[in-house]
């Protein structure tokens, strides 16, 4: 890459709530694209780790797998 920037897309392909706990797991794709071309430059998949926060969903953890 010539140092461009890239845009990043997730996907989600689903969500699953805890019963017990203000948590949540969201799966799904990501894509990173050229943001001058829009030509894919890496994809794979992410998990993300929901928390409920004073009435507020936030982010507390991320993975992403790059597969190609």
């Amino acid at each position: 890459r010539s140092g461009g920037s890239l845009v990043y897309v997730r996907t989600p392909a689903g969500v699953t709530l805890s019963p017990v706990e203000p948590i949540a797991l969201e799966q799904g794709d990501w894509q990173g694209t050229d943001a001058a071309t829009g030509a894919l430059a890496a994809s794979g998949l992410y998990t993300a780790k929901w928390r409920e926060t004073g009435g507020e969903w936030v982010i507390e953890a991320e993975i992403f797998v790059t597969l190609a």
